[in-house]
């Protein structure tokens, strides 16, 4: 469990380097380093839910803990079956983790685990601000191909082909459908 809890934290980020990157995004303009720092920012602070200054099991505990209290609409500490039917209209809009098949959620784990590894740099099984800001701008100065501190639209479109592409390779399936 563990391992998964983490490995979704580090799904997160990686959907922060995605956003860079990600296909089927609108032109939204050019990104600066700036702009980028400040919406890593605004991430770790949504990730790191009890607001201790590293993401880990404990902030995985605080989401957890707060969707049920979400659904245990009379506080009594207990799911009734209308409370708990009533939740599953709020899981969100379009196809989630429960719609995916097996394969494709076990690609994302992996691929989540990988980016953790690498944002955890210090191998804690946490991930710190400074982590999280080093892996995040990562991903933006590797999109930003001629280095002048912006990401284009160009620029991310073509990131994002490089991922799928490295994706592919890693697996033998086109795995960024």
């Amino acid at each position: 469990m563990r391992k998964l809890t983490i490995a979704l934290s580090a799904a997160a980020l990686c959907a922060g380097g995605i956003a860079y990157a990600g296909p089927g995004m609108k032109d939204r303009g050019d990104t600066t380093r700036a702009q980028a720092q400040e919406h890593g920012a605004e991430m770790f602070a949504q990730m790191d839910a009890n607001g201790d200054g590293v993401i880990n099991d404990a902030d995985r505990k605080t989401r957890k803990d707060a969707r049920f209290d979400a659904l245990d609409s009379d506080g009594n500490g207990v799911l009734s079956r209308e409370e708990f039917a009533a939740g599953q209209g709020m899981r969100g809009h379009g196809k989630g983790k429960d719609d995916m098949d097996g394969s494709r959620r076990g690609q994302m784990r992996d691929h989540a685990g990988k980016m953790k590894e690498r944002a955890d740099t210090n191998g804690d099984g946490s991930v710190s601000k400074a982590e999280f800001d080093a892996a995040h701008m990562a991903m933006f100065d590797k999109a930003d191909a001629n280095g002048d501190g912006t990401v284009t639209n160009e620029e991310r479109r073509a990131a994002f082909k490089e991922m799928r592409a490295k994706g592919r390779d890693r697996t033998g399936n086109d795995n960024a459908k």
